[in-house]
């Protein structure tokens, strides 16, 4: 995708678990940042340049059994959601998912385009807000209390 999407930047903040990214020579595409792992508290910093956040996991058996918790943190943000299809983020309306390179270019203009739509900022926050951690225990709480 950088080398189809020159004027786009892709910038990959996040820990590296596996040796995926050895097999693509970064260096030879100046529109991908890997900038590692950051502290939590500069990530506002990052979101607020940055006009799509996604979840790239490939979906195998690990990822098929993931909840990624910065979902919930992405919804509250309020930038769009671009995910692979992990099951776990087809449960939400305001997530977007693709099937391949190709969906993904699709997917990640339309919702560049719908950034600023009242309607998607809407579903966003109102997924956000069902899924607070304070939200989940009290979730928790009533099928206890059942």
């Amino acid at each position: 995708m950088g080398k189809q999407k020159k004027n786009w930047l892709f910038v990959l903040i996040g820990t590296v678990f596996d040796d995926t990214l050895s097999k693509y020579p970064l260096k030879d595409y100046e529109n991908i940042m890997l900038v590692g792992a950051q502290p939590y508290k500069s990530l506002p910093s990052f979101i607020k340049g940055i006009d799509i956040l996604t979840i790239p996991f490939l979906v195998n058996n690990i990822t098929e059994s993931t909840s990624p918790v910065k979902l919930f943190e992405y919804m509250a943000s309020g930038v769009p959601i671009l995910t692979s299809q992990l099951p776990e983020c087809k449960k939400y309306q305001s997530v977007y998912r693709y099937n391949d390179a190709t969906d993904f270019i699709t997917q990640a203009q339309m919702l560049f385009d719908m950034r600023n739509s009242k309607e998607y900022q809407d579903i966003l926050l109102k997924e956000a807000k069902e899924n607070t951690w304070a939200t989940r225990v009290d979730q928790v709480l009533e099928e206890l209390d059942k």
